[in-house]
C-alpha cells in the first residue's frame, strides 16, 4: 500500500521572475506553528515566505556534497520562514547506537524535529530509517522525551517530512522537490 505524498515544488528559472507553486501541506505547520513555541522576531506573510523560498531555491539547486554544504543549507532553510536555527535546533547532536558507540544526528530540534541529509541524488529512504535508529537511541539513553514528532530528509533536491505522530493508517510523508524549471 503507497504512503500518501504531498508536494511543494518551488521553481527558480533563469529568467527574473521565478515561479513558486506550492501544496505546503504539513511542511509549513510544522514549522511555523504555534505549537512550535518559538516567536519569530516579526511574522512574515505568505507573500514572504514564498519569495524566501524561491530565492532558496534558485541559491540551492546546484548543491551536491553534504559534508560540504549541509549545514549552511539547513540555516539558510530555516530563514526561510525568518528562523535562525540556532534558536532552535543544533548541527551533530551526539546519540549512542546499539552497538555502544556514538553517532550524530545532522540537526536536532529537541522534542521537534530531526533532520538527516544527504549527498545528491542519494536514497531517502535510508536516511529516514537512520533517522529512526538515532530515536530509538535516544530513548535508550533515557532521553525519550526529546524525541522528535518530525523526520525531514533531504539530498539538497528533495526533501521526505515524515510525522511520527500521526495515527496508524493515517501517517503520510510530505515528498518535496525543489528542482530548477527548465527553461
Amino acid at each position: 500500500m503507497g504512503v500518501p505524498t504531498h508536494e511543494l515544488q518551488v521553481r527558480a528559472r533563469s529568467s527574473r521572475r521565478p515561479r513558486f507553486t506550492t501544496r505546503w501541506g504539513a511542511l509549513g505547520f510544522f514549522i511555523i506553528s504555534p505549537a512550535c513555541n518559538i516567536q519569530a522576531a516579526m511574522p512574515l506573510s505568505w507573500n514572504e515566505i514564498r519569495n524566501r523560498a524561491t530565492n532558496f531555491a534558485r541559491e540551492w539547486s546546484g548543491a551536491h556534497r553534504e559534508n560540504a554544504e549541509a549545514q549552511t543549507f539547513w540555516n539558510d532553510f530555516f530563514e526561510i520562514f525568518g528562523i535562525r536555527r540556532r534558536t532552535v535546533a543544533s548541527f551533530e547532536e551526539p546519540v549512542r547506537n546499539l552497538g555502544g558507540s556514538y553517532d550524530r544526528i545532522d540537526l536536532f530540534w529537541k522534542g521537534r524535529l530531526i533532520a538527516e541529509h544527504k549527498s545528491l541524488g542519494r536514497d531517502l529512504a535510508k536516511a529516514h530509517t537512520q533517522a529512526l535508529g538515532y530515536i530509538q537511541g535516544l530513548q535508550n539513553e533515557g532521553r525519550g522525551e526529546e524525541a522528535p514528532r518530525f523526520i525531514l530528509v533531504s539530498d539538497f533536491a528533495r526533501f521526505a517530512l515524515h510525522d511520527l505522530e500521526a495515527e496508524e493508517g493515517q501517517r503520510e510523508t510530505h515528498a518535496i522537490a525543489i528542482t530548477p524549471e527548465p527553461m
